[in-house]
């Protein structure tokens, strides 16, 4: 025996779970994803960015898309500068791994929870040149593109 269409008097199943009303989404969706990519000394670098509804994610990398660490950072009243943690990765490097160093510029850019993760290859780790650079890179990006950020 089939079913009867429902009207607009009606109220399918399908419309209603539990006694809550179930609406279409018709508004702007809540995660964008954002690319950059540019050039340091012949070495190629990217960046991706995932901006979702209260929290961002940024990964800079190589083409070898690998995911080595995470860090996260945001802002406290307890104090001035963002807080940060390094949630998994390289925790041999002596203070802030460069991924908190990443989370905690874009937090105190855009006052906003950043989750970062740094897996450049071929940018070694004791080289603080480029990553002086990355982290310039990344302050013009921030100017550039505010929409990526906010």
């Amino acid at each position: 025996m089939a079913s009867k269409p429902t009207t607009d008097t009606q109220t399918s199943h399908l419309d209603s779970l539990g006694g809550v009303k179930l609406q279409k989404l018709e508004e702007e969706p809540q995660t964008k994803i954002f690319k950059h990519s540019f050039k340091l000394e012949e070495k190629e670098i990217l960046i991706f960015i995932l901006k979702m509804k209260s929290s961002n994610f940024i990964w800079i990398g190589s083409n070898s898309l690998l995911f080595k660490n995470l860090a996260i950072s945001m802002q406290t009243p307890f104090q001035a500068d963002p807080t940060s943690i390094q949630l998994f990765g390289n925790f041999k490097e002596f203070g802030n791994s460069f991924s908190q160093t990443i989370s905690k510029l874009c937090t105190k850019q855009t006052d906003a929870q950043w989750v970062a993760s740094f897996n450049a290859t071929n940018v070694p780790l004791e080289d603080r040149q480029l990553r002086r650079l990355i982290l310039e890179e990344l302050k013009i990006l921030i100017k550039v593109k505010p929409e990526w950020f906010a």
